[in-house]
């Protein structure tokens, strides 16, 4: 019974060994530093965004948005606030913007074929008023 005992615990002992012999070390982290929120943002961000995005953590806040909310400036946010969450993330905007082009492009397209003089109009995020040094309000 000794020997069996014995010869069961050689074996483990030489399959772990094995295993770790085969083991595969994990790739080593390069030194650097992280990608700030910006960095980090799709490519296909439309301009506006980056324009908005004054805090540069990639979404835009309800006042990040505009000081002088009117319903038309509320109903704008919404637009692009698909969640309702008081924030525009660059998902949203990435979503809305691309929707909201592709719609223009057929309208531009079904009114181009009955009447070339007339076209719609595409509304795009108004930014912030800025006073006369440059500064936004």
């Amino acid at each position: 019974m000794k020997i069996l005992l014995c010869i069961i615990i050689v074996f483990f002992s030489l399959q772990c060994s094995a295993a770790e012999k085969n083991k595969v070390e994990p790739p080593k982290a390069k030194p650097g530093r992280f990608l700030t929120a910006r960095e980090r943002l799709p490519k296909d961000i439309p301009d506006w965004f980056l324009d908005l995005d004054e805090t540069e953590e990639g979404q835009i806040y309800m006042w990040e948005w505009t000081d002088n909310w009117t319903p038309e400036l509320v109903k704008e946010f919404q637009h692009y606030d698909l969640n309702n969450d008081g924030i525009i993330t660059a998902q949203e905007a990435i979503k809305v913007t691309k929707a909201d082009n592709a719609k223009k492009k057929k309208n531009d397209k079904n009114s181009s074929q009955s009447s070339p003089n007339t076209g719609t109009k595409h509304s795009t995020p108004v930014v912030k008023p800025t006073d006369t040094t440059g500064e936004r309000k």
